[in-house]
């Protein structure tokens, strides 16, 4: 095919701004008061025979908070968005707990068993509870906090294997859909492509990819396919992924 134009690369740079200054308009004003809950770690990886885990809740503030704690399985869309559902054999003490100013709490959870080849993921979600009492100024809003925080738990050697691919959606969208056919997550930073011309274009699209997920980004309608490379910025080092021949539909 031929080389992509630069109109083209220009046109989906101002896309991408476009998307940052639409997520920055709805970001919390400085009107919101939110609480001062941490959590630490925030992020666990246990090794294939461990299944307990503890993590410590603080409240940095001085009014007390309670937070309700809770585990779910854990998946991701292909747009990125985080899939939970219940899952038996997650258990979690305390619950619910209640903190107060400068005080810090251990929380203990104990996983399901090991099974299959592949990476098992979890998330636990530390929500604050509302409180009528708790005082809010003049024209300020009270925003309750979530905290998340992803559990992996690997075989050992597992690793991650991306491929990539142009997917053409039956409304006549386009799309780059990469795939983790490996047994281990990615923690992508960011992605690049080079299209046969040598332009590039970096996209600011973060975010996992699980093992068996795949993360797709839409691009606009007239981006030309002539790309000669696609290279993936993780937590730990570029990844290469392989080119796999087009697509059609959903992919699912």
């Amino acid at each position: 095919m031929n080389p992509a134009p630069s109109r083209y690369w220009r046109l989906l740079r101002r896309l991408l701004a476009a998307l940052a200054l639409a997520a920055g308009l709805f970001a919390p004003g400085s009107s919101a008061v939110a609480s001062a809950l941490r959590v630490t770690p925030i992020r666990i990886e246990l090794q294939p025979d461990k299944r307990f885990c503890a993590l410590t809740l603080a409240n940095d503030g001085d009014l007390p908070v309670s937070v309700q704690v809770r585990g779910f399985r854990w998946s991701r869309g292909e747009q990125g968005e985080d899939l939970l559902e219940p899952v038996a054999g997650f258990s979690i003490n305390p619950t619910i707990v209640t903190l107060g100013g400068q005080e810090s709490r251990l929380i203990r959870c104990s996983l399901p068993a090991a099974e299959g080849p592949a990476e098992q993921t979890w998330r636990l979600l530390f929500d604050e509870l509302a409180t009528p009492d708790t005082p809010v100024g003049p024209g300020e809003i009270r925003t309750l906090l979530r905290i998340s925080v992803p559990i992996f738990r690997a075989p050992r050697g597992a690793e991650p294997a991306l491929d990539w691919t142009f997917r053409h959606d039956p409304g006549g969208g386009i799309a780059a859909v990469i795939v983790n056919r490996g047994q281990r997550h990615v923690r992508v930073l960011s992605i690049s492509m080079t299209a046969t011309s040598g332009e590039t274009v970096h996209l600011d699209r973060g975010g996992y990819i699980l093992a068996g997920g795949r993360l797709a980004f839409p691009l606009p309608p007239s981006f030309p396919v002539s790309i000669a490379e696609l290279r993936v910025q993780t937590d730990e080092g570029n990844l290469i992924p392989t080119r796999l021949a087009e697509a059609t539909g959903t992919g699912q």
